[in-house]
């Protein structure tokens, strides 16, 4: 009987216990402190949106909180559009932002260039400016007119007013007319997928955006201009445009592209940062 009330008294104990212990005891909570992400969504100009797509992972990996958004190219002017009505954080800007396009804050990062490049079996990596005229306006249309291989030349041009074409103008051609049967392309990327994947192609545009987009083409010279040392005339500039009520968040990422890192990514992809005074 002793036995059974010594056994009772200590279960009762026990359990006592353990009650007063779960009660006073403070358990660890895991504190999970969750970081909103600021997305900043992009658009613009097709020269400059593959250079921000090709440096958005290493800037966000040094910038935690931070995410870019990059949209497909709307052109320099429909990303200023997107930004001033509000569907953009930024714009992606080959040019600084014009009289009309009132509001819009434009920070040049820096410059590319315009590069002339064929598909890479065409077998021919220098020309003269009279050779160049002579292929864009249909005058020499096989490439072992100009000590290539014997491949049929595939011109692809972009719109007259486009800054690439204004750019070879302006350095080689002059008002040379291309062929009636040269198609026009529409983007960067529609140019770049053209020469990479056609025999015997030959095109332009901005070299960064190449690089960025990895594309499969060959740089030429011409008279001894190629995209090391490339006159003014053939610098396309890379910026970056948004409202001052965003300039904070644009801020963040233009200090990153100024910096150390910044220029180093961006210097694997061909362009040079502009030196602020």
């Amino acid at each position: 009987m002793k036995k059974s009330i010594v056994a009772l008294f200590l279960s009762l104990t026990i359990l006592i216990l353990v009650a007063c212990t779960s009660q006073s005891a403070d358990p660890t909570e895991e504190i999970t402190e969750t970081l909103e992400t600021i997305v900043l969504s992009v658009s613009g100009s097709g020269s400059v949106t593959p250079v921000l797509s090709a440096i958005a992972d290493d800037f966000e990996a040094t910038n935690p909180g931070y995410a870019l958004e990059i949209l497909p190219g709307s052109g320099t002017g429909g990303g200023v559009q997107g930004v001033i009505d509000g569907a953009l954080d930024l714009a992606a800007m080959s040019r600084p932002a014009r009289d009309t396009e009132e509001g819009v804050l434009y920070t040049q990062i820096g410059t590319s260039v315009t590069a002339i490049y064929t598909h890479p079996d065409v077998g021919v990596t220098e020309l003269t400016s009279e050779q160049l005229t002579d292929i864009f306006t249909g005058t020499v249309t096989n490439w072992s007119e100009v000590g290539g291989e014997d491949l049929d030349i595939v011109v692809y041009v972009r719109d007259p007013e486009e800054g690439n074409t204004v750019d070879i103008r302006e350095t080689f051609i002059g008002d040379a007319e291309f062929s009636d049967t040269t198609p026009v392309l529409t983007s960067q990327t529609d140019m770049q997928n053209s020469v990479s994947s056609v025999e015997g192609a030959i095109g332009y545009g901005t070299w960064s955006a190449a690089l960025a987009n990895e594309a499969n083409v060959v740089s030429l010279t011409i008279d001894g201009i190629g995209v090391d040392n490339s006159p003014e005339t053939m610098t396309t500039s890379v910026g970056i445009g948004y409202l001052a009520e965003n300039e904070a968040n644009a801020q963040v990422l233009i200090d990153w592209l100024f910096s150390e890192d910044g220029r180093s990514v961006l210097a694997t992809i061909a362009v040079t940062v502009v030196e602020v005074e």
